[in-house]
């Protein structure tokens, strides 16, 4: 344990002792033991039990040997589940969602907020068994509005109907995941909701079940481009409950991730236009690129978003039927190269590897225009030596075979 050091009007602290119980105020674990004149300590030798919680106890000395009150920790918990376990959970790349499904910009209610989240991860507790607690504030991360509050385990939802609520005010949910040992996440945030009038429109704009972002101008969705510069999208109309179709905003952003917004960040259109071209890019050969659009309508209220497939950069010349796809290494995987790769080929071509004898070994999907292959089967078990067949074939049809062969 670790403490603030204690100081004494016209004397001099001379040490401090500690003693170590299983409530605030009890000793019985370890007696006051003398530390020294520092205001940390490691105990190595006392016998603790699991699934109790210690607490730390400490008072200063002066030098005329007279004790302070003492001060007490909030306690440790030692868990039989988490044993030794001092890992806290992790959200990756988690999102707090305001509402109890898509995220939410606005709320008419002044009593009820909801938020959903991903769930966090723990080197060692299970993902059902990590406790959730949320807070609510008007600021992000805040508690203004509701203190921490904990779930059930494995509960990634929540509903709060007793808040007071007030119009024109954002709130914000905070969530943290604690494990089986007691260790704590960091906050993961909502990007709040605001509170608006009765009457208000809070309904978000919605994408048919058939719509559709496409890669290039034109309705057909394009699947490579040569084109370092630019990069266009079409896509078809969202639709909203009071706003009219010509009247909807789009935005637009596009990332070398479906979602991702790393080549160019969001971008308002003119309302009612579906289409774009995005010029003055520095675009990277043999790489995927996503458009990601959503819409908004008069009220503010954003939709959903929705992704293209992608479309691949390619070197100009190169055709987009497989015709121009290299093998690496002269079809040859070996000790010293290990994998061998296909390029040039087009945005999410498959490849099957497959036995002479027709079993299916591995499926592998484009990246960046390339795929490769490590020699290992589904199960990321080595493949034996010997000859095999592949099958590759692009989003538009096209095919190509061939035989590779294993021989490391």
């Amino acid at each position: 344990a670790n403490w603030t050091a204690a100081t004494e009007d016209g004397g001099t602290v001379t040490g401090y002792e500690y003693a170590i119980g299983t409530s605030s105020g009890d000793f019985s674990t370890l007696g006051w033991t003398a530390t020294g004149n520092t205001n940390i300590t490691v105990n190595a030798a006392v016998t603790l039990a699991l699934d109790q919680t210690y607490f730390m106890h400490v008072r200063a000395i002066n030098a005329a040997a007279l004790t302070s009150t003492w001060r007490c920790s909030d306690g440790v918990a030692i868990s039989s589940s988490g044993a030794g376990d001092t890992t806290d959970p992790t959200w990756g790349v988690a999102v707090c969602r305001d509402g109890t499904g898509a995220d939410e910009t606005n709320t008419t209610s002044l009593t009820t907020l909801s938020a959903n989240w991903d769930a966090a991860t723990d080197n060692i507790t299970a993902a059902a068994s990590l406790v959730y607690s949320y807070a609510i504030g008007t600021t992000a991360g805040g508690t203004e509005t509701l203190g921490w509050t904990a779930l059930a385990a494995g509960i990634t939802t929540m509903t709060n109907a007793t808040l007071p609520l007030t119009v024109g005010q954002i709130y914000y949910v905070s969530v943290i995941a604690t494990d089986a040992a007691n260790n704590s996440s960091i906050s993961l945030i909502s990007d709040g909701i605001t509170v608006a009038a009765a009457g208000t429109d809070i309904t978000v704009p919605t994408w048919g079940v058939n719509a559709k972002v496409r890669d290039g101008l034109t309705g057909t969705d394009a699947t490579s481009q040569t084109s370092l510069t630019s990069l266009s999208a079409n896509w078809d109309a969202a639709s909203d409950e009071t706003t009219a179709a010509a009247s909807l905003v789009y935005s637009y952003a596009i990332g070398t991730t479906a979602g991702g917004t790393n080549t160019v960040a969001w971008t308002n259109l003119t309302a009612g236009v579906k289409t774009v071209t995005k010029t003055g890019l520095t675009l990277s050969l043999n790489t995927t690129y996503y458009f990601t659009v959503k819409a908004r309508d008069a009220a503010n209220n954003w939709s959903a978003v929705k992704n293209s497939n992608g479309i691949v950069v390619l070197k100009a010349g190169t055709t987009s039927n497989l015709t121009n796809v290299k093998v690496g290494n002269n079809g040859q995987i070996l000790s010293s190269t290990k994998q061998m790769t296909f390029t040039n080929i087009t945005s999410k071509a498959t490849l099957k590897i497959y036995t002479l004898s027709g079993k299916l070994v591995r499926t592998l999907t484009e990246g960046n225009g390339s795929i490769s292959w490590d020699g290992k089967d589904e199960k990321g078990k080595d493949v034996s030596r010997g000859v095999y067949m592949y099958n590759l074939k692009d989003t538009s049809g096209n095919k190509r075979h061939g035989k590779i062969a294993v021989k490391r």
